[in-house]
């Protein structure tokens, strides 16, 4: 379909405009050779015949618009200028023949301007130049420049049908490399057209002008000339020139796409009522709650009752004290459970008291066997591998994103080692300044500092210095980059890929240097010219100004501008502020391959020398340096480990000696007897306790394969600290405030006692083991193995507790008894005359004041208020959680690596590359599957290129950046037979009858010629397409064929078989993330890759019959590390929910089936949970893996605050819920306080002084309100709520406590 222009309505007008044209005359005829190149020679006069077969075939083939009438029509060209018409067209049919109708646009735009017979109604010359050599008609004057005039609609018709051509090799469009802009949006018709009349693009200049009306021009004859418009009609990229032939694709025409819609829908907030869903349903249970809450308690003052009318007194019908409750028991049983539920908890008491006997009286044996099993299970230690990878520490073996690259690694090797500058200029040294453009021009380009001539031969003195490292590997071996560098082009060329804009000088200071004057010494072309030409197309091999020098790297492919530069806007590369220079190093699957190990050593160098660079030479040369190595996180990660070993020792050592401290009795401390009373070395054996169960649990895990991380070195033990020190201070305070009866022996007395707490320490302690086993059945690692961790380490804690400690405690009894010195227990002090037990200011204090305080009315209703209205913000800010893992964090303070890392966003222009892999299955040479995945002409809109082309179309959704590079469209060209001239597609065939690749660059291998290639609707044959596709992929690019795919495509095709038999295996197509700033632009450009790989997917298999088994994945180097937070927030509530229900049913099981005591267990560790969520929002602390152990750390910790208090509250046998509250805070709240609290405060303080920022933030901040919820949680709120809805007294527990009571009064005679 052609373009519809206005219509000449009357035949007079059809009879003057076939006057004009045969009035109208040439411009020009033939060539007259000079020196520099072969130009028009000038010719005034009728277009001539041609009288030559084969020019006239090539033309035919090239501008068949021109034989519309005859087959030997005049023109105004000869063969001479034919055959470089023909020649000068193979650049472009590489860049556009993807798209016919631009293709054959553009073909036209040049076949009027050469050869049109009617040439000088549209053209006149403007300056011409004296000749005195051979030319056709003898002509002694050639065409110096011209001036052309095009209408509106030819000049925007062929721009319109070219302007979405994309060249896929380069991830650009054709027309960013055409029309010497380099940036979407900013070429116009006009700038293409005079970037195409300029520079080496013409061999003189042609001044293209757009008007629908004739433009007077002045001819070099002083002339004034009338031009008429070319109106010729131009063809709709959405039409084909040739109907035998497919129409452009919708990569390359916009208006062969599907009507426009969003590929990625735009999320709808979770609303109620106008209101944000989480703070509505927040405010629903405040308001609820209050008017509930207020009309119990009013209900309550109105009736003088206890809160909520549960309170029931124990009536009788008898007399005063222990008559009237035995009769009560005799009178009202408990139920089948609380029947039960007492003959457990005897059990387990009985059990813990005989067995508190055994080790008291076995000492040294049971410590002795304790010792020998811990020294075997810690032994597993020297089996530990520990994981530094962050693959394997943060990526599931299983995971989606690791088998991705897994199977890329394996397929087309590992994605490349960076070594990257981002060098910024001293503004204050280096000065923006304005560049005069080339002479005749009279205007100026405004460049940054960071291009002034003297700072890029620093940047390339830096450089150089870079390129030239060596590294020392030992035995007299020394690696270099070239050593270990990416050279695409190997063996062809062995130069490294490095990405800088001094590549547009082949990294060379004299080539920086060139500019070509003129006779005047005016300024015709510098390097600041050839960098503008080389960021419009850095695949030229001559640029477009008078230098004519290659755009092309020293490793021979282009430096995208984008890559190398960075802080600008739009297409203003010249006013960058920032260089980005990038070190490509190959990379290895095998970690212990060798040359790993020598690319690792070179990047040490590297480091070393940019540090001592930036340290004592950019600043004088006004350079601002951030860098970064492949190897620089690792090496920070493992320098910031080692920098807060003191830190942590410190933090433990703290907590050591508190610990060893607190545990003894202090009062009088005026007197000798204190020394005795002192229980360090006891506090120090509950240490070692400790430190043999996390000793035990390394050992043991070592021994079943599981891997250890820093986090469980870091973690874990504080976690057993703070479940075993509890437990150690609640043992030892109920033995101290204890009396022994006359007749009771140490031994019997610590099984009593024992027998009572010991259930206590099981229920705590159980739990928490059963919710780390649970929790342990993530699939994320970093949780998985501290889940397992701990289990073990709280496992053998309890053990060791209950056992080895339990020995110590007999021992330290003895020690005390016989009055000897604490530590210097050789030395002995005279026994005080009187000696009575102290309680301790602690227990004195909770007994007498707090409890008493806490537990008056009015201040458990605000309690209740205040706890309410702090959940319920929790509960509206939960959603809000920022999810990720900053890496700056992970960084020690004042690392080169944060400094790198903020310039990355700041400065760099585009993000990392993005393939997507499409897995063996698919025959290429087959039309129907061709169309899966090409984005060509005929290429459906909704293969896998067309779906990549509309996600880049919305950059800001779906986060990709560009078209992906298709290998199977750029080999279409490339098999593309050349109407004359190299074809890129050549061979020879030796003696033996064998073909050879002959490369467009060979000029010296006799009998090269094209291939045979037979094409179907512009598609290969299927025998053609498989026997050349591996020359393709060996064909280096070049000036006279840019779609060589080697450089580009030589890893991206698996290949097997050989001519014939090739069948194309694994392929990728690769395209580029945008620039990722934040976690949520990485975990949400993850989640659209996948989604989009798996469109394809279904697309494919439903589109092809023989497709159904074709699988697709997107893979970039960072997707391994963000999968993780794709789920992390589903997988918190599941190990949540998982450590709930295992604090449920053992609180359940161990408190005689109290399922109300387990409700309440629940209740309160969830609302510290919650109440961790809030803090996190308020102090910025993400959702990520780390902060998901010291989730499930808390409710570890988290038990320790509530159950040693609720199981005191549900075993007291007092009256009302008030008083057994206030008795299980005065006997469980100082050991709470004490073993818990003060204990992790000590350490938790020294953690805000760690050099590494995590431990900081995920650490400090997290411990900080694990503790201190705990702590307002189990002595402030649970107390209150039992207050409250406690569970009632267990019935059969009363009417035993009665019994006993009564047979202790018959024994002593009290009871008449």
């Amino acid at each position: 379909m052609k373009i519809t222009h206005t219509l000449l309505a009357a035949p007079i007008l059809v009879l003057l405009s076939l006057l004009v044209q045969v009035q109208a005359d040439c411009v020009w005829y033939g060539e007259c050779f000079n020196s520099d190149n072969n130009v028009n020679c000038l010719y005034e006069g009728p277009p001539l015949n041609m009288n030559n077969d084969t020019a006239l075939s090539i033309l035919k083939n090239y501008c068949p618009t021109l034989f519309d009438h005859s087959d030997d029509p005049p023109l105004c060209c000869d063969s001479h200028q034919v055959s470089t018409f023909a020649n000068n067209m193979g650049a472009p049919k590489q860049f556009l023949s993807r798209c016919p109708s631009c293709y054959q646009n553009f073909l036209d735009l040049f076949c009027y301007t050469t050869c049109y017979p009617n040439a000088s109604t549209f053209m006149t010359p403007l300056t011409n130049i004296s000749y005195t050599g051979p030319s056709p008609l003898n002509s002694t004057e050639s065409v110096g420049s011209v001036a052309v005039v095009l209408s509106s609609n030819f000049a925007n018709g062929l721009f319109e049908s070219c302007k979405d051509v994309q060249f896929p090799s380069n991830n650009q469009k054709a027309i960013d490399l055409l029309c010497g802009t380099g940036s979407d949006g900013v070429c116009t018709p006009q700038v293409w057209l005079d970037f195409l009349g300029h520079g080496s693009n013409s061999p003189f200049p042609m001044y293209y002008n757009i008007s629908d009306t004739p433009i007077v021009w002045q001819s070099y004859r002083k002339v004034n000339v009338s031009l008429t418009p070319l109106n010729e009609t131009s063809y709709l990229c959405s039409s084909s020139p040739d109907p035998s032939k497919p129409s452009c694709s919708c990569q390359d025409c916009a208006a062969m796409c599907p009507p426009h819609k969003d590929v990625v829908p735009h999320p709808v907030e979770w609303e109620i009522l106008s209101i944000e869903g989480m703070v509505f349903v927040a405010g629903s249970i405040l308001v609820g709650f209050v008017i509930l809450f207020g009309s119990c308690q009013i209900w309550y003052y109105v009736h003088k009752k206890d809160s909520f009318g549960l309170e029931h007194e124990v009536r009788t019908t008898l007399g005063n004290g222990s008559s009237r409750s035995h009769a009560a028991s005799q009178s009202r049983g408990g139920n089948i459970l609380e029947k039960i539920g007492l003959k457990w908890e005897q059990v387990l008491e009985s059990a813990f008291s005989w067995w508190g006997r055994v080790a008291a009286r076995h000492p040294i044996k049971v410590i002795a066997i304790s010792f020998i099993i811990c020294g075997i299970l810690t032994f597993g230690i020297y089996f530990a591998k520990v994981i530094t990878d962050p693959v394997e520490l943060w990526s599931a073996p299983t995971s989606v994103t690791r088998s991705n690259k897994n199977y890329f690694d394996s397929t087309f090797n590992p994605f490349y080692r960076t070594e990257q500058l981002i060098i910024r200029f001293d503004p204050k040294k280096w000065k923006s300044s304005m560049h005069e453009d080339p002479y005749p021009a009279i205007t100026y380009t405004n460049i940054s500092g960071g291009f002034q001539l003297n700072f890029l031969k620093e940047l390339l003195y830096l450089q150089n210095n870079i390129s030239a490292l060596r590294a020392d590997m030992g035995n007299n071996e020394t690696v270099g980059l070239e050593d270990i560098c990416y050279q695409p082009l190997y063996p062809d060329n062995k130069n490294c890929v490095i990405n800088s804009v001094l590549q547009y000088f082949q990294n060379n200071e004299t080539t920086l240097e060139r500019k070509v004057t003129d006779f005047f010494k005016d300024t015709l072309a510098d390097y600041v010219d050839h960098i503008k030409s080389c960021t419009g197309d850095p695949s030229q091999t001559i640029d477009s100004t008078k230098l004519a020098s290659s755009c092309l790297a020293e490793f021979g492919g282009p430096v995208s501008p984008w890559v190398a530069l960075g802080g600008y806007s739009g297409n203003n590369y010249l006013q960058a502020t920032a260089h980005v220079l990038t070190f490509t190093v190959n990379n290895y699957h095998n970690p212990d391959d060798p040359q790993l190990a020598k690319a690792k050593a070179w990047e040490k160098e590297y480091l070393t020398f940019v540090e001592r660079f930036v340290r004592e030479e950019a600043e004088e040369k006004g350079m601002m340096i951030a860098y970064s190595a492949e190897r620089s996180i690792e090496d920070e990660l493992a320098r910031a480990s080692k920098s807060d070993v003191a830190t942590i020792a410190i933090s433990y050592l703290a907590m050591f000696f508190y610990i060893a401290c607190a545990l003894g009795d202090w009062l009088p401390c005026c007197t000798p007897q204190v020394l005795v009373q002192q229980k360090f070395s006891l506090g120090m054996c509950g240490v070692l306790v400790v430190l043999l169960s996390v000793g035990s649990s390394i050992g043991i895990n070592s021994y079943m394969g599981f891997s250890l991380t820093l986090i469980i070195l870091e973690v874990v033990p504080f976690l057993v600290l703070a479940v075993g020190t509890d437990n150690i201070f609640i043992l030892v305070n109920a033995l101290g405030r204890d009396q022994r009866a006359v007749s009771e022996t140490r031994e019997e007395q610590i099984g009593r006692v024992l027998g009572k707490i010991g259930p206590s320490m099981l229920l705590t302690s159980l739990t928490e083991v059963c919710a780390f086993f649970l929790g342990g059945l993530t699939e994320m690692p970093a949780v998985k193995t501290f889940a397992f961790y701990s289990a073990f380490a709280v496992l053998f804690d309890f053990l060791l507790q209950i056992t080895c400690f339990v020995s110590i405690i007999s021992l330290d009894m003895k020690r005390s008894e016989q009055h000897r010195v604490d530590v210097a227990c050789c030395v002995k002090i005279t026994p005080p005359r009187y000696s009575e037990k102290s309680e301790g200011i602690l227990y004195a204090f909770f007994k007498n004041f707090y409890s008493v305080g806490l537990l008056t009315d009015w201040v458990r209703s605000l309690v209740i208020l205040v706890f309410g209205v702090w959940a319920c913000f929790c509960i509206a800010v939960v959603n809000k959680l920022d999810i990720g893992l900053d890496q700056t964090l992970s960084m020690p303070r004042g690392s080169y690596v944060i400094d790198y890392l903020s310039e990355i966003n700041t400065y760099l222009s585009t993000g990392a590359p993005l393939y997507f892999v499409v897995k063996p299955g698919l025959d290429y040479s087959v039309r129907q599957q061709q169309n899966m995945v090409c984005g060509s002409a005929g290429c459906p809109y909704d293969s896998l290129a067309g779906q990549i082309y509309q996600a880049a179309g919305q950059p800001n959704g779906t986060y990709i950046a560009h078209p992906a590079s298709a290998w199977i469209d750029d080999y279409f060209s490339w098999l593309a037979p050349a109407a004359s001239g190299l074809a890129c597609c050549r061979y020879a065939v030796d003696g033996n009858g064998t073909k050879t690749f002959c490369s467009s660059s060979d000029t010296t291998t006799p009998g090269c010629k094209s291939c045979n290639v037979s094409f179907d609707k512009g598609r290969p044959k299927p025998e053609d397409f498989k026997e050349y596709l591996d020359w393709y992929l060996h064909d280096n690019p070049t000036a006279a064929c840019s779609k060589g795919g080697h450089a580009a495509y030589g890893d991206a095709v698996k290949l097997s078989g050989l001519g014939s038999e090739t069948k194309v295996g694994a392929s990728y197509y690769m395209t580029y993330h945008t620039v990722l700033q934040k976690d949520a632009d990485y975990i949400n450009a993850l989640n659209f890759s996948l989604g989009l790989a798996k469109d394809m997917e279904r697309t494919i298999q439903h589109n092809c019959t023989q497709c159904h088994d074709i699988e697709v994945f997107p893979y970039s180097v960072w997707h391994v590390f963000y999968e993780q937070y794709l789920t992390v927030a589903t997988q918190t509530w599941q190990n949540l929910l998982i450590c709930m229900a295992a604090v449920f049913v053992v609180t359940f099981l161990l408190l005689g089936f109290d399922i109300w005591s387990a409700v309440i267990a629940v209740v309160t560790i969830s609302m510290i949970v919650n109440s961790m969520f809030g803090l996190m929002y308020l102090w910025d602390i993400s959702l990520n893996a780390v902060s998901l152990v010291n989730l499930v750390m808390t409710v570890g910790i988290s038990v320790e605050f509530c159950s040693h208090i609720i199981r005191s509250f549900a075993v007291s046998p007092l009256k009302t819920r008030v008083e057994r509250a206030r008795h299980a805070l005065s006997t469980m709240g100082s050991s709470v306080l004490n073993g818990i609290t003060f204990t992790k405060i000590v350490g938790i303080v020294v953690l805000a002084f760690a050099d590494s920022q995590i431990f900081v933030v995920f650490y400090f901040r997290m411990y900080v309100g694990i503790v201190s919820f705990g702590l307002l949680h189990g002595l402030v709120f649970l107390p209150v709520l039992l207050s409250f809805v406690g569970p009632p007294v267990n019935k059969e527990r009363l009417a035993h406590k009665d019994r006993e009571d009564r047979q202790q009064l018959i024994s002593n005679g009290d009871l008449f």
